[in-house]
């Protein structure tokens, strides 16, 4: 089965600086900028690694999204997009070794690394 990289994020910037990054990893890479549309995307092939704001609509979307995709996948590896304003949602996402943060501003070669190692940790096409 084909591995597949889900974006979420309404900042067109953000969502095309990550592409950037995702891209060559052997994965599809697919965008959405809303929870509707990334659950289609979810629907027609399984995602192995999802990236998403953690307010890509409203206040905390990003986790309940989250949530869906690791429910649907319990391999799937779940990487939000935080910052300083995220506080209160930050304290009401449990700590799960299937779900990272990612700080504003993002260090890209880190960030590589992270979702690379979450690519390979990913029971998808195995």
């Amino acid at each position: 089965m084909e591995r597949q990289i889900i974006i979420v994020t309404g900042d067109s910037q953000l969502r095309d600086a990550i592409k950037r990054v995702c891209s060559g990893q052997n994965c599809r890479v697919e965008t959405a900028d809303t929870v509707a549309t990334a659950l289609k995307i979810a629907a027609r092939t399984p995602i192995c690694v999802m990236i998403a704001d953690v307010s890509i609509q409203n206040v905390g979307d990003g986790v309940e999204l989250a949530k869906t995709f690791h429910d649907h996948n319990p391999d799937a590896k779940c990487f939000l997009i935080v910052d300083e304003e995220s506080s209160d949602v930050l304290s009401s996402a449990e700590n799960e070794p299937w779900l990272h943060f990612v700080y504003k501003t993002i260090p890209m070669l880190r960030f590589s690394v992270d979702v690379v190692e979450a690519i390979k940790e990913s029971k998808l096409g195995d």
